[in-house]
């Protein structure tokens, strides 16, 4: 389930970051935090799983025009690989349905995770 990140959820979103090799640094992290808190148009989400209630992935989001483009997909380590696929399929569906107006978008780095959905037969 796609949750907004609150302000109370600002350190679990820092630790998702902190997966990354470039934002591992405290500081970066903060400054990506701020970036997406410092515009409107941008957003971050948590993926909850519905059993386990923890959070298991979280979504950079953008908005621009009628589109919504994907910055950053991130999985908690306690997501297998094998896992990963499942879960990024049902993340990008439920992000459709919830914006059917919307076209989803990836950036340079996150295109191939929207290509392989919208091949695998996302839902519109």
């Amino acid at each position: 389930m796609l949750i907004t990140v609150r302000e109370d959820q600002l350190k679990i979103a820092m630790g998702f970051l902190s997966y990354l090799p470039e934002y591992k640094d405290i500081s970066a992290a903060q400054r990506e935090i701020d970036w997406y808190q410092n515009d409107a148009n941008r957003q971050l989400l948590l993926w909850q799983d519905t059993a386990s209630r923890h959070y298991i992935a979280f979504l950079g989001l953008e908005y621009l025009y009628d589109a919504i483009v994907v910055h950053q997909l991130i999985f908690s380590v306690e997501v297998t690989p094998k896992e990963r696929l499942d879960l990024r399929q049902a993340i990008l569906d439920a992000l459709s349905v919830q914006y059917p107006k919307k076209t989803i978008m990836g950036t340079v780095k996150t295109q191939h995770i929207i290509n392989d959905w919208r091949e695998a037969g996302h839902i519109e």
